[in-house]
């Protein structure tokens, strides 16, 4: 479970301008809990890179630096009231709560760089990282496509959590680690955690 400070931090607060998108765009926060316990299952390790693809207020993103000693963290989100917001967020984290975390308050481990990105992650350059988070749920097929051909990028190793739909990846590439039901936003969401068997 994520440790308190962050977790209230994470949980409660709620930018007016963070709202509800139709379609493609729609929007659903990370639930704390349920994201602590998906992570946990993809099995980050020291100094790996994650990333978000759509990455909303940031809380995933926030989320997975309180718990994992990640070296650095991208979130990329493409609705700019949205990436405001997680600009904000990451402000009060960085300020207010990171310093305050067991797996930083002693000194010995390096504070994760954290970066909000305004763009479409598709466009983006994320073949280092170690584990990619992508809520596509309401994501168009070409999007999905989109994600699948960049995924050949990463190298053996890599993780890929993503929700609701599976992926269309090479078997002999790509394995499913793991198939959870987890809670996201208002409900339960089933989510699968891919790793790349090969390059």
């Amino acid at each position: 479970l994520p440790p308190a400070p962050a977790k209230n931090l994470l949980v409660g607060m709620e930018p007016e301008d963070a709202v509800s998108h139709m379609g493609a765009h729609t929007y659903g926060e990370a639930d704390s809990r349920g994201f602590a316990e998906v992570l946990r299952h993809a099995q980050p390790q020291q100094g790996e890179v994650f990333v978000d693809l759509g990455s909303g207020t940031g809380k995933a993103v926030l989320l997975a630096a309180a718990l994992y000693p990640f070296s650095r963290l991208y979130g990329y989100e493409f609705i700019r009231p949205l990436h405001d917001a997680s600009l904000q967020l990451l402000d009060r984290f960085e300020s207010e709560v990171l310093h305050t975390l067991p797996l930083y308050s002693d000194g010995q481990q390096e504070k994760p760089r954290i970066s909000m990105k305004l763009g479409d992650a598709m466009q983006a350059n994320w073949a280092n990282a170690g584990i990619v988070f992508a809520a596509c749920t309401c994501w168009p097929q070409q999007t999905l496509d989109k994600l699948q051909s960049l995924a050949k990028k990463l190298r053996k190793g890599a993780r890929i959590i993503n929700m609701t739909r599976k992926l269309d990846l090479p078997r002999n590439e790509w394995k499913v680690k793991h198939t959870l039901m987890e809670s996201y936003g208002k409900g339960r969401m089933t989510f699968y955690i891919y790793e790349k068997v090969c390059d």
